[in-house]
C-alpha cells in the first residue's frame, strides 16, 4: 500500500483527497478554480486530476526531469499536457502557471 491509501484508512475516510495529506492541495485548486463546492460528477474529477497530475510534475522537478519525447521525460510531459487539458476544459481563458494564485 501506498503512503496516500494508508493514510485514507487509519483517517477513516472514502478518497484519498479527504485525508490531511492531499485535503490542502485539493482546497488550493478548488480556490484557483473558484469551485468552492463541486456541483457535478466532472467538476469531481477534474479538480482531482488537476491537483494529482501537478504534484506529480513537482516531484519530476525534484528529479531533475524535464519535459521530452523519450521515457520519463515523456511522462512527464503527458502529465503536465493532462493537467494544463483538464484546466482549459474547466476554465476556458484562463492560464495556469505556478503564479496563478
Amino acid at each position: 500500500m501506498g503512503l496516500e491509501r494508508i493514510v485514507s484508512v487509519l483517517q477513516d475516510v472514502d478518497s484519498n483527497y479527504k485525508t490531511d495529506l492531499l485535503n490542502p492541495m485539493l482546497d488550493t485548486v478548488q480556490r484557483l478554480t473558484g469551485h468552492y463546492r463541486l456541483r457535478t460528477a466532472s467538476q469531481y474529477h477534474t479538480l482531482p486530476v488537476i491537483a494529482d497530475h501537478s504534484r506529480a510534475a513537482a516531484f519530476f522537478d525534484r528529479g531533475w526531469v524535464v519535459p521530452g519525447n523519450v521515457g520519463r521525460n515523456y511522462v512527464c510531459r503527458m502529465i503536465i499536457r493532462r493537467a494544463a487539458r483538464f484546466w482549459q476544459q474547466d476554465q476556458p481563458g484562463r492560464t495556469l502557471s505556478c503564479c496563478s494564485g
